[in-house]
C-alpha cells in the first residue's frame, strides 16, 4: 500500500465512525441533545382555576376540565385526620394529594421498582419512588409541611400519556402557611 494514502484512510476511517456516531446519538438518544424544558415553558396556566385547602395549608392550580374529588379523612386506626384530593384527567391518569396518608406498602405486584426518584416540589426537593407495573407507572413523593405529612401520587400508563399536563399541574403546587 502506498505510504502517503495511509494517512488519508485513517482521517476518513475517523471521519466515519465520527458520522455514524453522532447520527446514531440522535437517532436514538434525541433528548440529550434537546435542551430540557419545563413544564411551564408550554402550557400556560394563567387561566387555570386553584384549589385551595388552607386547613392543611396547600393549593394547587388545575385546568377547569379537572374537577378535584375531595374525600376528608377522620383519625381511625387506619388513617390520621386528613384529606385525599384527586384530580383525574382521563385516560388512566391521575395525580392525588394525600394529607396525613397511612403507611402501606407500595409497589406491591410492579414488574420494575426504584426508590431513588427525587423531583422539585413547591421549591423543596422530595424524595420518591417509581413502580412500573404490566401497562401503567405510579409516582410516589413524600414531603412534610406544615406539621403534616403529604403525599403525592401520579399515575398514568405508559403510552399516550400527556405528562406536560400532568407535570404542569404538579409544578402549581404551593404550600402555604
Amino acid at each position: 500500500m502506498n505510504k502517503g494514502l495511509t494517512p488519508v484512510v485513517i482521517i476518513l476511517i475517523v471521519l466515519a465512525v465520527v458520522a455514524v456516531g453522532y447520527f446514531g446519538v440522535k437517532k436514538y438518544v434525541p433528548d440529550l441533545l434537546q435542551p430540557k424544558q419545563t413544564p411551564e415553558d408550554n402550557i400556560d396556566t394563567s387561566g387555570w382555576k386553584t384549589y385551595r385547602n388552607d386547613q392543611y395549608g396547600f393549593e394547587i392550580k388545575h385546568p377547569s376540565q379537572y374537577k378535584p374529588t375531595i374525600n376528608q379523612h377522620a383519625e381511625s386506626d387506619y388513617w390520621k385526620a386528613g384529606v385525599d384530593v384527586l384530580f383525574e384527567l382521563g385516560n388512566d391518569t391521575n395525580i392525588s394529594i394525600i394529607v396525613n396518608p397511612p403507611d402501606h406498602g407500595l409497589c406491591e405486584g410492579a414488574l420494575e421498582f426504584s426508590n431513588d426518584y427525587s423531583r422539585l416540589i413547591s421549591g423543596e426537593q422530595a424524595k420518591g419512588i417509581r413502580c412500573v407495573y404490566d401497562n401503567f407507572v405510579v409516582e410516589d413523593y413524600r414531603i412534610s409541611k406544615n406539621h403534616n405529612q403529604f403525599e403525592i401520587n401520579l399515575a398514568y400508563p405508559l403510552t399516550s400519556v400527556d405528562k406536560n399536563t400532568l407535570d404542569s399541574i404538579l409544578s402549581t403546587l404551593k404550600f402555604i402557611d
